[in-house]
């Protein structure tokens, strides 16, 4: 062997000396190095795999038949009492039973509209910057939702400007949903890596889900989105949907976790000195 790869060094073993051979500090240093660029070379490869999706022009290409929510008589998407058209989504289009759940501040109250005539919500893809009247009208849906939720301005201010920071990212995409010229919900996501600073995955990350209290519950708007942002993700060829969600926000929690049946992803940490986080990050593998 040659000098630098192997040194020779004496082991006890029982009543006998054997010889063994140990790798020397230069082999190691040389392994540590390929390590570190096989690490490099498959961080590239999932930075290319989530350009490789920005870059995608309309993701929900395809899926007009799923780009409209149907509101009947009496207040269910469809017509239908168990969202059967969400269930299957998943399945018709790429394999997959079930529908994902997502991220932002979802409420699940009860709905007080008024669903005596049939209503039909478009849902409508699009890209970072919004036109302006469209974005306001995100920011109002999100200030409504928020002061619910978060009554003390020390809190909802810092949430507020992240969650206009979302919607105002160069790399946000959206589904929009409207009842003819009314914004009414909307879903902003991202292609992106799980962890910025160590990233092992490519991932669909839902920003905010934000649906307007009189569609909230029973109208399958959030079940419907969730279901279109699992679909976008596995044509984009992301492991999974990701998303965060406060601990304090009982019913968006309730939602995730129960009924969408995300779990805690490995990836969230405590984020105080007792040990406890305020906040989760959720996620559903894409298979």
């Amino acid at each position: 062997a040659h000098p630098k790869q192997q040194t020779l060094f004496p082991v006890l073993c029982g009543c006998c000396i054997v010889h063994c051979f140990y790798p020397s500090s230069d082999l190691i240093a040389h392994e540590n190095t390929m390590d570190g660029k096989k690490n490099v070379t498959a961080t590239e490869e999932i930075w290319q795999r989530v350009e490789e999706a920005r870059n995608i022009e309309n993701p929900v290409r395809g899926l007009g038949p799923y780009m409209t929510i149907e509101i009947a008589p009496g207040g269910t998407a469809d017509g239908s009492q168990d969202g059967s058209k969400e269930d299957h989504l998943s399945h018709a289009m790429n394999g997959q039973s079930g529908c994902a759940g997502g991220g932002g501040e979802y409420n699940d109250e009860e709905s007080d509209i008024n669903t005596q005539q049939p209503q039909a919500l478009d849902i409508l893809y699009a890209r970072s910057p919004l036109q302006p009247d469209i974005h306001q009208q995100c920011i109002d849906l999100l200030t409504e939702n928020l002061g619910s939720v978060y009554e003390d301005d020390t809190e909802r201010g810092p949430i507020m400007d992240t969650a206009i920071g979302a919607i105002e990212h160069e790399d946000a995409r959206f589904l929009l949903v409207f009842n003819e010229a009314t914004l009414v919900a909307y879903i902003t996501f991202r292609f992106n890596v799980n962890d910025e600073e160590y990233p092992t995955e490519e991932v669909l990350y839902v920003y905010e889900l934000q649906v307007s209290k009189e569609y909230q519950h029973r109208h399958g708007i959030g079940r419907r989105l969730m279901a279109l942002m699992e679909v976008v993700g596995l044509r984009a060829k992301m492991k999974k949907v990701m998303l965060t969600v406060f601990k304090r926000n009982e019913k968006a929690y309730r939602f995730y976790t129960r009924r969408m049946s995300y779990e805690t992803d490995a990836i969230c940490q405590p984020n105080d000195e007792n040990g406890q986080s305020d906040y989760e990050v959720l996620s559903k593998e894409l298979k």
